[in-house]
């Protein structure tokens, strides 16, 4: 008897593909440019000022130098004219007795005379510092005040300042079927198996 022959099975297969298209974005940026004002006001300034004085101790300083004010001066030279006169009466009134004295040997007019000479010679010369101490002075340094106002500077902006972006196209990643998967089964009848001259025919 004859065999049957086998079948052959074929498998076909068509992997997938997948397509990407991109579109970059266009970025479109707008800056606008503002107008600026400055208002300022300058600085101003007061000055105040004290010129520097001092003050002598005058009377300290006339009465040392025997310079006294014209009411002190004319107070001490009446006391002094009291005194010289109270001292030239004592004095004449000594020269009279020594004249009018009858106990006195010798030329008394003289003898008088010859000691106001010698008085007039005694008198001691006083070379000193004139004033003999040092002045009183009182200062008062005076002042410098300056007073500054304030200095202002105001900015003032018009106008819009942001700058302004507009992405047209927007980006964007597409992804697509390229190619579909395919996956197919045939089966085709196959040859005999067998060869020519392998073919047995038996009889049992």
């Amino acid at each position: 008897m004859a065999l049957a022959s086998i079948s052959r099975i074929i498998i076909e297969q068509q992997m997938a593909a997948i397509g990407v298209r991109t579109t970059p974005a266009n970025l479109q940026i707008t800056t606008p440019s503002p107008e600026m004002t400055i208002t300022q006001e300058n600085a101003e300034f007061t000055v105040e000022s004290e010129r520097p004085t001092f003050k002598v101790n005058q009377k300290k300083l006339r009465r040392e130098m025997n310079l006294a004010d014209p009411v002190t001066f004319n107070q001490e030279l009446g006391s002094k004219a009291q005194q010289a006169v109270h001292n030239g009466i004592k004095s004449k009134s000594q020269e009279g007795d020594f004249i009018a004295s009858v106990q006195q040997q010798g030329n008394r007019i003289a003898m008088i005379s010859k000691q106001k000479s010698i008085a007039k010679t005694k008198k001691a010369a006083n070379i000193a510092l004139m004033p003999p101490s040092k002045p009183e002075i009182e200062w008062n340094p005076g002042y410098v005040r300056i007073n500054w106002s304030g200095h202002n500077v105001k900015i003032e902006w018009e106008g819009e300042y942001m700058p302004e972006m507009v992405v047209d196209p927007p980006y964007s990643v597409e992804v697509f079927l390229l190619r579909e998967p395919q996956f197919r089964i045939t089966v085709e009848p196959g040859d005999d198996p067998y060869q020519p001259g392998q073919r047995v025919d038996a009889q049992l």
